[in-house]
């Protein structure tokens, strides 16, 4: 325990993503803060998820209005998570699809097309295709291919996913 240790920097962390649910983002952007702060300097059996905790960091600030903070601290997230994991885990797909939702948001759609792709190559290795994530990442592929007027991919990538949701294999 003391000011220092892993679980006060979980504290912050958990303090941090409760005061983002309710909207209070400055304060919520303070805890966050600390928790990666404190959670920089831990060398416990146990250390913070500091991807997880910069993804939240980077939704603070992208609520906030500060897309340059946000776009540094998704990418900071992702980082960690390709130095935690291996290149293509499945630990990596919540982590691709908040920046490929962010770089969406901001119109960056081939940007956003992208990392959703890698996304969907590392769900199809690790899962069944009949997942409810395939056909949010192929949902999400497709909204890109419409904002970049490629409507019939968009189109096959969307009847992918209806598939997917209706429990029909379409492969």
């Amino acid at each position: 325990y003391g000011s220092k240790s892993a679980d006060v920097a979980k504290s912050h962390a958990n303090i941090g993503n409760n005061l983002l649910l309710i909207k209070q983002l400055e304060d919520a952007v303070f805890h966050l803060e600390e928790a990666i702060r404190i959670g920089n300097q831990q060398v416990e059996d146990t250390p913070l998820d500091l991807g997880a905790v910069y993804s939240s960091l980077a939704y603070a600030h992208e609520l906030l209005g500060d897309m340059r903070q946000a776009n540094t601290n998704y990418y900071k997230a992702l980082e960690i998570k390709q130095f935690t994991f291996e290149k293509d885990h499945p630990e990596l797909i919540p982590t691709l699809t908040n920046l490929g939702i962010f770089l969406f948001n901001t119109k960056k759609f081939e940007a956003s097309k992208e990392i959703y792709e890698r996304a969907l190559r590392i769900q199809l290795d690790s899962v069944d295709f009949l997942h409810p994530v395939t056909a949010n990442l192929y949902t999400n592929i497709g909204n890109c291919l419409l904002e970049l007027k490629d409507y019939e991919s968009a189109l096959a990538h969307q009847l992918k996913a209806l598939a997917i949701f209706s429990n029909k294999n379409v492969e």
